[in-house]
């Protein structure tokens, strides 16, 4: 099948906070396959988008995002600054597959079931659309392996585990 019509979104609190990266995905978004949705305040009169659509959705509260990450297939996150950004996990609470920067900490959180790394200052427009084939394709798989990834996050998961490592460090 043909890739068309897939649905990014981007969320930040300021869409030009220049340590998300929005600037990085322009180049690879640009393209009439693809519909960008922005989520955050900021004018991004200065990005130039020549072939996709963008919707600028505006600012939200938490209680917003289960109408946020409805409004998309996959989650691009090329920021290089944080190493856990919260909207991965939220992205993948709701089924939201991510395409996070690779060469930071988002490889802890972003497995094979889940999305995938990618080089947003380096790579390729066909490595990118690659990635994005291979979810939209498969996007059951990847819908479940993030709603069974998101619960090891969960706080009597990660309570077990270090109850696991107290036993362990004590000799019990």
């Amino acid at each position: 099948p043909v890739l068309s019509h897939v649905k990014i979104g981007f969320v930040s609190s300021s869409l030009n906070d220049e340590r998300k990266g929005l600037d990085r995905v322009v180049r690879f978004v640009d393209d009439d396959r693809f519909e960008l949705n922005l989520f955050g305040l900021g004018n991004i009169d200065h990005l130039r988008f020549e072939n996709c659509t963008v919707v600028s959705h505006g600012s939200f509260v938490s209680s917003d995002l289960p109408s946020v990450f409805s409004n998309f297939d996959i989650l691009v996150c090329p920021s290089y600054y944080d190493n856990s950004p919260n909207v991965v996990l939220e992205a993948m609470s709701f089924g939201i597959p991510v395409i996070g920067a690779a060469k930071t900490g988002m490889n802890s959180y972003i497995t094979a079931d889940t999305g995938h790394l990618f080089d947003f200052s380096a790579g390729s427009k066909s490595d990118f659309f690659d990635l994005v084939n291979r979810i939209i394709h498969n996007y059951p798989k990847y819908r479940e392996g993030c709603l069974a990834h998101i619960e090891s996050f969960s706080p009597d998961s990660i309570g077990a585990r270090y109850v696991d490592l107290y036993r362990e460090v004590l000799g019990r």
